[in-house]
């Protein structure tokens, strides 16, 4: 599932399609699952897309930064949803 958002966060905010952010959505569901301890074993990275193994490494960069933005975006929308469905402390236990 968060594959699927993320490239929908890629297509949407970044306009790239499917195809493009194939293997970015990848990996940032890779992070998100790592980052709230999902079991990543799932996970192969053995072999990078060509166009990833032949990048230059100013441009590998620039994609490892579009990952961790659209990371950045998962997680600022996972905190507003969990924030907003948190039930409601009443005065009593406030204090």
């Amino acid at each position: 599932m968060s594959k699927e958002v993320a490239a929908a966060v890629f297509d949407f905010k970044h306009n790239e399609s499917r195809g493009d952010s194939e293997f970015k959505a990848y990996c940032v569901a890779y992070m998100v699952s790592s980052r709230y301890g999902v079991d990543t074993r799932g996970f192969r990275f053995d072999n990078l897309p060509k166009e990833y193994a032949e990048m230059e490494t100013q441009d590998f960069k620039g994609e490892l930064g579009s990952m961790r933005d659209v990371l950045g975006e998962i997680q600022t929308e996972m905190y507003k949803s969990l924030e907003k469905n948190k039930p409601a402390r009443n005065k009593e236990q406030a204090r």
